[in-house]
């Protein structure tokens, strides 16, 4: 295994002290080139960053680094989505679950419905959207 760098090691200690999800702001002229440090080009929800980057944690989290341009906005997550996507939308990205299970539904009731196809979407996104939540709400609770 490679020795950590400095930079990383601080990031960690930081985000450690904090809850999952809780940012922190780092300057450009701190972190140039996030690549050069172990991060790897990721895919993020967006939130008006230019792009995203992901450094695996031992505890099977990440860190996950947001660039807006003149700066960068980094958090824990508690699942990397690399090693457990459908953990972490479970534990880190819960909208984005209940989107797929209502676009899924709705897809599913548009295929079976033998009238309307709207109403056989909405109803299909409805229950989808239902049984989505119920499947966040009973997800045992992540132990770490």
């Amino acid at each position: 295994m490679t020795e950590e760098l400095p930079f990383i090691s601080l990031l960690k200690l930081e985000l450690i002290k904090r809850n999952p999800h809780e940012e922190v702001m780092i300057q450009k002229s701190v972190l140039p080139d996030p690549e050069a440090v172990g991060f790897k080009k990721a895919l993020g929800e967006p939130k008006g960053q230019r792009a995203d980057y992901s450094y695996p944690l031992e505890n099977g989290g990440r860190i996950h680094l947001l660039d807006y341009g003149d700066h960068y906005r980094a958090h824990r997550d508690n699942v990397d989505p690399d090693r457990d996507p459908i953990g972490h939308l479970i534990y880190d990205s819960p909208r984005i679950a209940l989107a797929l299970g209502a676009i899924v539904g709705g897809l599913l009731g548009k295929s079976s419905s033998k009238g309307d196809k709207t109403e056989g979407f909405l109803c299909g996104a409805l229950i989808g959207l239902l049984l989505t939540s119920i499947f966040l709400v009973g997800s045992p609770p992540l132990k770490r």
